[in-house]
Protein backbone atom coordinates (compact mmCIF):
# COMPACT_ATOMS: atom_id res chain seq x y z
CA UNK A 1 0.00 0.00 0.00
CA UNK A 2 2.97 2.64 0.89
CA UNK A 3 4.17 1.78 -2.34
CA UNK A 4 1.37 2.57 -3.88
CA UNK A 5 1.27 6.01 -2.41
CA UNK A 6 4.67 7.02 -2.36
CA UNK A 7 4.95 5.70 -6.07
CA UNK A 8 4.14 6.49 -9.41
CA UNK A 9 1.29 5.19 -12.16
CA UNK A 10 1.48 6.18 -15.36
CA UNK A 11 4.25 8.48 -15.04
CA UNK A 12 2.16 10.55 -12.64
CA UNK A 13 2.64 10.40 -9.14
CA UNK A 14 0.08 9.69 -6.69
CA UNK A 15 0.65 11.41 -3.62
CA UNK A 16 2.16 11.63 -0.88
CA UNK A 17 2.04 10.81 3.77
CA UNK A 18 1.69 13.06 6.06
CA UNK A 19 3.11 11.95 9.44
CA UNK A 20 0.23 13.65 11.91
CA UNK A 21 0.87 11.94 14.97
CA UNK A 22 0.22 9.07 17.33
CA UNK A 23 -3.15 7.87 17.96
CA UNK A 24 -4.60 6.44 20.57
CA UNK A 25 -7.29 3.37 19.54
CA UNK A 26 -8.19 2.72 22.87
CA UNK A 27 -9.75 5.97 23.24
CA UNK A 28 -9.80 7.73 19.73
CA UNK A 29 -7.21 10.40 20.72
CA UNK A 30 -6.89 12.06 18.61
CA UNK A 31 -10.78 11.78 17.33
CA UNK A 32 -10.93 9.72 13.84
CA UNK A 33 -14.08 8.90 11.87
CA UNK A 34 -15.13 6.69 9.07
CA UNK A 35 -14.81 8.01 5.45
CA UNK A 36 -13.41 11.84 7.11
CA UNK A 37 -9.62 12.69 7.03
CA UNK A 38 -7.31 14.26 4.61
CA UNK A 39 -5.45 11.69 1.59
CA UNK A 40 -2.04 10.76 2.74
CA UNK A 41 -2.40 11.65 6.01
CA UNK A 42 -1.32 8.96 8.72
CA UNK A 43 -1.45 8.54 12.34
CA UNK A 44 1.26 5.87 14.16
CA UNK A 45 -0.94 4.34 16.87
CA UNK A 46 0.70 4.44 19.97
CA UNK A 47 -2.35 2.69 22.53
CA UNK A 48 -3.50 -0.62 21.32
CA UNK A 49 -7.37 -0.56 20.95
CA UNK A 50 -10.56 -1.39 19.20
CA UNK A 51 -11.85 1.74 17.67
CA UNK A 52 -13.66 1.05 14.58
CA UNK A 53 -12.19 3.27 11.45
CA UNK A 54 -14.04 1.59 8.44
CA UNK A 55 -14.62 -1.92 9.86
CA UNK A 56 -10.68 -2.08 11.25
CA UNK A 57 -10.96 -2.61 14.88
CA UNK A 58 -7.70 -4.45 15.52
CA UNK A 59 -5.30 -1.82 16.16
CA UNK A 60 -1.57 -2.61 17.46
CA UNK A 61 1.06 -0.15 19.09
CA UNK A 62 3.17 0.87 15.77
CA UNK A 63 -0.04 0.14 13.06
CA UNK A 64 -1.04 3.04 11.23
CA UNK A 65 -3.96 4.73 10.25
CA UNK A 66 -3.69 6.45 7.04
CA UNK A 67 -6.47 8.17 4.85
CA UNK A 68 -6.71 6.74 1.13
CA UNK A 69 -8.71 10.11 0.16
CA UNK A 70 -12.25 7.57 0.88
CA UNK A 71 -11.65 5.52 3.72
CA UNK A 72 -8.96 4.69 6.36
CA UNK A 73 -6.93 1.60 5.84
CA UNK A 74 -4.34 0.13 8.15
CA UNK A 75 -0.65 -0.80 7.50
CA UNK A 76 0.17 -3.22 10.14
CA UNK A 77 3.57 -3.12 11.32
CA UNK A 78 3.39 -5.63 13.73
CA UNK A 79 3.42 -9.29 14.08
Amino acid sequence: MLKALGGFAGGAALGAVTYKGTWDAANNTPTLTSNVGTQGNYYVTNVAGNTDLNGITDWNIGDWAIFNGAIWEKVDNTD
